[in-house]
């Protein structure tokens, strides 16, 4: 069974190593890829900040170095589309 992480990128909650200690926990436990995508600032989370790509891509490859990361998200769920390792099909 292949097993993925989904994470949120909160800046200032979980931005610093809190995404790379899940990547190490995830990875003890046998996880095969962690998926890191961006706060979309709706509900009660209107009032923070959406990380920029620039943002994301840094803890996704901070994160990389521990677990594989699903690259292929971008900003709203809808996009959470293809076959990790299989990016270059689409």
């Amino acid at each position: 069974m292949i097993v993925k992480i989904n994470s949120i990128l909160i800046l200032g909650i979980n931005d610093g190593g809190h995404l790379k200690k899940v990547a190490r926990t995830g990875k003890k436990l046998g996880v095969y890829i962690q998926n890191i995508t961006p706060l979309i600032p709706l509900g009660k989370f209107k009032h923070l900040e959406a990380p920029y790509c620039d943002e994301l891509r840094w803890i996704r490859s901070r994160c990389e170095r521990v677990i594989k990361q699903f690259w292929l998200c971008k900003q709203c769920r809808a996009d959470s589309v293809g076959v990790p390792g299989r990016e270059h099909l689409l």
